[in-house]
């Protein structure tokens, strides 16, 4: 079987429906529940797609069906006042421990958006795997960050997740920090 032909295009608000999917098949976090698939959408899909969609891309198929996504905030700092003012009541109304967790995930993005003012969050379904995808998206972003003037990325990654750690350091980016179990790296470009 031939497999199917992937291009990147920009992010559209009607995504995300699809992106709310990857996100859910590659999370490590559960989401059994309507309450845990809230939580990962108000925290990895929705700030994105809703406010930073002109900075977010799609890998999709023939079909138009996004398979894999990299999203993007180039100011983090501005980000994290939308996410807090937005989003963090959103998240509260779900348990005070989804609101921990919430904070929590912003943390890292907290400690480095003063030295390295963009971050990203890339998934990809198994469909979109061990076909250059990731790294086409990652050279779409950085083109794009690149021709408004950022010329610099940070992300934090799972520090026991070698094939996604592997994959960065393959796409140009450099561990800098171990940080509460996860490895910050950063790509200059």
């Amino acid at each position: 079987m031939e497999s199917e032909r992937l291009t990147i295009r920009r992010c559209k608000k009607d995504d995300i429906d699809a992106l709310w999917l990857i996100c859910e098949e590659t999370s490590s976090i559960p989401c059994e529940t309507e309450a845990q698939r809230s939580f990962l959408h108000l925290v990895f899909c929705d700030p994105y797609v809703e406010t930073q969609t002109e900075h977010c891309f799609v890998a999709v198929n023939d079909h138009d069906e996004p398979l894999g996504y990299i999203l993007c905030a180039p100011d983090t700092r501005a980000f994290l006042r939308v996410f807090c003012k937005q989003y963090l009541p959103k998240i509260r109304r779900l348990g005070a421990h989804f609101a921990v967790q919430a904070l929590a995930a912003q943390t890292l993005h907290v400690m480095f958006c003063n030295s390295f003012p963009a971050h990203l969050h890339i998934d990809l379904s198994e469909r979109a795997r061990h076909r250059g995808t990731g790294s086409a998206l990652m050279s779409a972003l950085k083109e794009h960050l690149a021709s408004i003037g950022i010329h610099t990325l940070f992300l934090s990654c799972d520090a026991k997740n070698e094939n996604a750690v592997r994959f960065y350091l393959r796409n140009g980016f450099a561990c800098t920090a171990n940080v509460f179990g996860f490895k910050i790296l950063i790509a200059h470009f």
